[in-house]
């Protein structure tokens, strides 16, 4: 009698390099699609697909050889920018062969992130009879987010303190974020004030963030 023996040759796992996805994607979001071919029959040609490690996304099966790689937890770009994902494909031969892919996730950026101030409030002293553009300060605000995400514009939030309109004393530069004088102080008349800056980044929507000039003294001789 002859006796055919079916060997098992072979297992391929067909998925892409490298995807973007980004950070707002909410659990069971598709990433990518994966295919699993063993051209062998019986038991050496029926296959499984795992991770291998710890990442936020599982495998969902969803006809046979093919799976769906979906987000299983949260995604932040600014901890971590990058997923290795390991995904091995295993068949139920004896011995059982495997393939081994990994993918590439990167997280997209999203603008989740407000503009923060080194400090939320600042007290200026200004020397009396200082020169008309003289720089009183200089803001910086920081946004761990990319690109249009974390440009950031400066403003003057428009106040009063008594019939005085903060935008007559002084300029906010929108880039630099340098406080300059708009008139000489005169330490008779008008001995302190308080104003605000935001900041603004250049996000969709955008995300503003405030800081507090608490205490802007006008100091007759020197400040220090």
């Amino acid at each position: 009698n002859l006796i055919v023996l079916m060997l098992q040759c072979y297992i391929l796992l067909f998925c892409p390099a490298s995807i973007y996805q980004h950070s707002y994607a909410e659990r069971e979001t598709v990433v990518a699609f994966i295919t699993v071919s063993d051209k062998d029959a019986g038991s050496n040609g029926v296959t499984k697909c795992t991770i291998v490690g710890s990442a936020p996304f599982k495998l969902k099966s969803n006809y046979k050889n093919d799976y769906s790689l979906v987000v299983d937890g949260p995604l932040d770009r600014e901890n971590i920018s990058v997923y290795n994902v390991t995904i091995k494909a295993t068949d139920e031969g004896n011995p059982p062969l495997s393939s081994i892919h990994v993918l590439t996730v990167q997280v997209a950026d999203v603008n989740d992130n407000a503009p923060k101030f080194t400090e939320p409030v600042i007290n200026v002293y200004v020397k009396e009879n200082s020169p008309v553009g003289s720089i009183i300060s200089k803001i910086k605000a920081l946004d761990p987010d990319l690109e249009n995400n974390a440009n950031i514009y400066y403003k003057l939030q428009e106040t009063s303190q008594g019939n005085v309109l903060t935008s007559s004393l002084i300029n906010v530069n929108s880039e630099t974020g340098e406080i300059t004088s708009l008139q000489s102080f005169d330490y008779e008349k008008l001995k302190t004030f308080q104003f605000k800056v935001q900041a603004t980044d250049s996000g969709v929507p955008p995300l503003i963030n405030v800081i507090h000039f608490k205490y802007m003294k006008y100091c007759r001789f020197s400040c220090f």
